[in-house]
This record gives structure tokens, sequence and C-alpha cells, in this order.
């Protein structure tokens, strides 16, 4: 499903699933650390694996992001608001939610919906 979202990619270059919030984070414990319980832990941990929480990033990158926290991440690779902008079109990363962990299910359900309209697009296209 990320090949056909990312059609534009190289790839002869090595690509990796990368999971944008890191999978580290979704725990019980760091979840509570943060104030997340209950049903929204529940949602936190049940989505840390699901397509609206991935991306193909090159493997370098990917070992530099590691278990860093998406936003900081982010913020530190991409120093400009143009680099930045590029990054989150080119992966689908809603441009209007904070990209905190805290706020992980406003994120997952927008992303949801920016893929979805690609996949929409691509398969329209493919019929014409």
């Amino acid at each position: 499903m990320l090949a056909l979202l990312y059609p534009t990619l190289d790839y002869r270059n090595t690509f990796h699933v990368d999971h944008i919030h890191p999978r580290s984070q979704f725990t019980k414990a760091r979840l509570a650390k943060r104030g997340i319980t209950g049903e929204d832990a529940w949602f936190f941990m049940e989505n840390v694996d699901a397509l609206p929480n991935l991306q193909l990033l090159e493997g370098i990158p990917n070992q530099e992001k590691s278990d860093s926290d998406f936003d900081a991440w982010l913020r530190e690779t991409y120093k400009t608001k143009a680099t930045r902008d590029a990054f989150t079109d080119r992966n689908y990363i809603p441009d209007d939610v904070d990209l905190e962990l805290d706020n992980f299910r406003e994120f997952f359900d927008e992303r949801k919906q920016k893929m979805l309209g690609a996949l929409i697009k691509l398969l329209k296209l493919e019929q014409e």
C-alpha cells in the first residue's frame, strides 16, 4: 500500500517502513507518563502499526530518526518552513494538526483521510 502512495520514489534505494510516531512510545507506562490513559491509550496502542502511522523513509534518515519524537525530529531535520512543507506534502502529513504524540488520534484520522484521498485519486486515474 505504501508503494502505491509513493509512486515517485526511486526504489533502487533502500527504504524502510518507518513509524512516524515511534512504536517505543506506545506502551501503557510511557503513555500514562504523558497523561494518556483509558480509551485514548487503547486507541494509540491499537493503531501504532496501522498505515496512517507508517511512511517510507530512506534507510539512513530512518536510522537517524530512530525513536525520536516526530515533531522534534521534523523541526530539527527540516529547518526551514519550505523544506518541512515539502516533506509533509510528500508524506501526507496533515499541515493543520499538532504533531505531538499526545495528539495522535487527530493526526491519525487526518492522515488517514489524506491517504485515502490520494488512493481514490490514483484509482480514478487508473480507470480512465
